[in-house]
């Protein structure tokens, strides 16, 4: 008497659960992709030093916050191309810009670039979640090999389009942040930023989100009227 009681009482907390159980709705979807350059950017820029850092500064819209940053890419070549892809020391966040950004978020040890491309950068895979909760978010590349006065080396490279004031950062050894416009750079960093709002979920079911690793919403297992 006292198993079927236990047993009835285990299908019927399965069955409260089936049909008490709404929908997984899904996170928001990600923003569109921030970028302040135009162009397919064919002006490389060999004047890094080691430890180095050159990068671009995004501002979001403040209803935004906090957001949590997916992805960002890098543009990256040579003058003549063909190199092989090289690592550099890292792919750096900050939480801010001019005149000086601030402790770093993230550093991204050891990104391998390819000349000739935008490399971009998942995020999410990397422990814990990257999230910001106000102000500008600030993007560099930090260099482990030098290529200040090699014409042949891969390098930053910027769009040649105009340097815009405040969103383009380089940060010099010795001497620390400065405008890369006003150190010289004709252009905008081919640098960008993606993003979503964090603790955002929207009203659509997740089952019906499409895309890499989304989740499914599945029947009640076991099922509760299924004695075997």
């Amino acid at each position: 008497m006292t198993a079927r009681t236990t047993s009835n009482t285990a299908l019927i907390t399965i069955l409260l659960m089936c049909l008490t159980a709404g929908p997984l709705l899904a996170q928001c979807p990600e923003e569109p992709t921030l970028q302040h350059f135009t162009g397919a950017g064919s002006f490389v820029c060999p004047c890094f030093a080691v430890g180095e850092e050159a990068g671009a500064v995004f501002t979001i819209p403040a209803e935004h916050y906090p957001i949590e940053v997916l992805r960002v890419g890098i543009g990256w070549g040579s003058l003549y191309g063909g190199n092989i892809p090289q690592s550099e020391q890292a792919i750096n966040l900050y939480n801010g810009g001019l005149p000086h950004p601030g402790p770093r978020l993230l550093s991204h040890i050891g990104p391998q670039l390819t000349d000739g491309a935008i490399n971009e950068y998942d995020l999410e895979p990397l422990p814990g979640e990257i999230i910001v909760e106000s102000g500008p978010v600030l993007v560099t590349l930090e260099f482990y090999n030098a290529n200040a006065g090699n014409t042949f080396a891969p390098s930053m490279v910027h769009d040649g389009n105009g340097c815009q004031p405040g969103v383009n950062m380089v940060k010099v050894i010795p001497g620390g942040w400065a405008d890369a416009c006003g150190l010289g750079v004709t252009g905008d960093w081919l640098v960008h930023l993606v993003y979503r709002q964090a603790g955002c979920v929207s009203d659509v079911p997740q089952e019906y989100v499409v895309g890499n690793g989304a989740g499914r919403l599945h029947p009640c297992y076991p099922n509760p009227f299924n004695p075997s």
